[in-house]
């Protein structure tokens, strides 16, 4: 019968600790080494990589996380926007009451939040817009 005990592996296997990249895995020097580079040098050593690594290298430096980040404040602006205002009721006797000012303090202020997201959100839709057209532009240029 199987000694099971030899099927787990240990955690001071080196194997389970290596800090050693998988082949073809940028290793954090390499990164850096690119984020020092100029444009042009980067550009150029973006050609000159296989496209595994090149695919690799772009998910690194090309991301859209910033957009995602964007989307979802909006999403939240949105939300506070939406908030409800209070209500008046009714009685059991067909008496209406309105509502207390204060009760009006909360959403007011929401709304008036979610007004001020957006529009700070709209703005940095925009630049990311921008900076990711003046990304594709030289890239255009670096490569042509």
């Amino acid at each position: 019968m199987a000694d099971y005990d030899d099927l787990y592996m240990d955690a001071d296997d080196p194997i389970m600790v290596s800090e050693e990249p998988m082949p073809g895995e940028l290793t954090e020097n390499e990164i850096q080494r690119l984020r020092g580079l100029t444009t042009d040098d980067f550009f150029m050593e973006l050609e000159s990589m296989s496209p595994d690594k090149r695919a690799e290298v772009e998910a690194i430096f090309f991301n859209n996380t910033d957009t995602d980040l964007v989307e979802e404040q909006m999403s939240y602006a949105r939300e506070l926007r939406g908030t409800e205002m209070p209500g008046g009721r009714t009685t059991r006797n067909n008496i209406f009451t309105a509502a207390n000012p204060l009760e009006f303090a909360s959403p007011v202020m929401d709304r008036l939040e979610g007004r001020e997201m957006y529009e700070k959100s709209t703005q940095s839709w925009e630049d990311i817009l921008k900076q990711q057209a003046e990304a594709r532009k030289l890239a255009s240029q670096q490569l042509y």
